[in-house]
C-alpha cells in the first residue's frame, strides 16, 4: 500500500564524479546545461504520469541522466509509452523554442546554443532502445503488450551491449587520430544504466486504497465504466481514473449488466490476476 506522496531524491556517486571530471576538463558549463535539461526532461515524465493517475516517487541523478521511478507494477502499457515519450518531447519542444528565438533575437544565440544542443542530444539519446532510457521503456511496454516483458528486456540488453561495443571501438579508433574520451564515457554509462535497471523500473499507479483514501478526504468524483465481461484486465486499466472513484459494470454480449466491481476491489484484482485474465473471472 502506498503511504506517502513524498518525492525522494538520490544522487549516484558516478554522477558526482562525472561533474568533477567535466569541470576539470573545462566543460563545466556544458555539464550545468545538461543538468537543467535532464531535470526538465524528467519534469515532462512527472507531469504526464500525474495526469494519467500515476505517481513517480523516486528521483535519482545518474551519470547517464536522471531517473524517475516507482515501486509497484500496476500500470497500463499504453500509459507507460505515453509517459516515456513525454520526456524526449519536452526536450524537442525546448530545442525548437530556443532555435525559434534566435530568429527573433539573434544575440541570444551565443548564450543558448549549448542549451539547444543539450536538449536535442538528450532527446535523441533517450530514444535509444536501452534500459532505463525512454526508448528501452517504449520497447519494453510494446513487448509486454504483444508477447512477454522478458522479450523486451532481452532485446534492450542486446542492443545495449552492441552499442557499448561500437562506442568502445570508436574510442579505440580515436586514440590513433584525435583522442575523444566521450565515446568511452558514453559506453560506460550505457553499461551502468543496464546494470542499474536490472531491478525493473516501473510506474506507480494511484489505484491503491491508501492513495484514494487520502484523495477522498477532499472529496472525489465517481467514474462509471461499462465493459464486456470477456475483456481482459489489460483492456480495463486504461479506462480507470487515478483521481476518481471507479465503478466498473460488466456486461454480456447482449449489453446486459452481469456484475459490478467497485474501487476497493481493483487493488485486489491487480495483485491477484494476470493482465490477460478475463474480467469475469476476477469477480467473486
Amino acid at each position: 500500500m502506498i503511504k506517502s506522496f513524498k518525492l525522494k531524491f538520490y544522487i549516484h556517486p558516478l554522477f558526482v564524479l562525472l561533474g568533477v571530471f567535466m569541470f576539470i576538463w573545462g566543460k563545466g558549463l556544458i555539464f550545468l546545461n545538461y543538468l537543467v535539461t535532464i531535470c526538465l526532461h524528467e519534469a515532462g515524465h512527472y507531469m504526464v504520469a500525474k495526469r494519467l493517475g500515476y505517481r513517480l516517487n523516486n528521483f535519482c541523478l545518474l551519470p547517464q541522466g536522471a531517473l524517475l521511478s516507482g515501486q509497484e507494477q500496476f500500470f497500463s502499457y499504453t500509459d507507460e509509452i505515453k509517459i516515456a515519450l513525454a520526456g524526449p518531447m519536452v526536450n524537442v519542444l525546448l530545442c525548437i523554442c530556443t532555435v525559434s528565438a534566435w530568429w527573433i533575437c539573434p544575440i541570444i544565440y551565443v548564450y543558448s546554443e549549448t542549451f539547444a544542443f543539450c536538449n536535442l542530444s538528450t532527446a535523441l539519446f533517450n530514444f535509444f532502445p536501452i534500459l532505463p532510457l525512454d526508448g528501452g521503456r517504449i520497447v519494453l511496454a510494446f513487448a509486454s503488450s504483444k508477447k512477454k516483458r522478458k522479450v523486451g528486456i532481452i532485446f534492450c540488453n542486446i542492443f545495449g551491449f552492441v552499442s557499448s561495443g561500437v562506442l568502445t571501438a570508436l574510442f579505440v579508433y580515436s586514440c590513433f587520430v584525435s583522442i575523444n574520451p566521450t565515446f568511452l564515457i558514453i559506453a560506460i554509462f550505457v553499461i551502468v544504466g543496464m546494470v542499474s535497471s536490472s531491478k525493473e523500473f516501473v510506474y506507480v499507479n494511484a489505484f491503491s486504497k491508501g492513495v484514494k483514501q487520502k484523495l477522498a478526504g477532499r472529496g472525489i468524483k465517481v467514474k462509471s465504466v461499462v465493459i464486456n465481461e470477456n475483456a481482459s484486465i489489460s483492456k480495463l486499466i486504461p479506462l480507470l481514473s487515478g483521481h476518481d472513484y471507479n465503478i466498473i459494470y460488466l456486461s454480456n454480449d447482449f449489453f446486459e449488466i452481469t456484475g459490478v466491481i467497485h474501487e476497493c476491489e481493483i487493488e485486489r484484482i491487480l495483485e491477484k490476476f494476470a493482465l490477460s485474465e478475463p474480467i469475469k473471472n476476477c469477480i467473486k
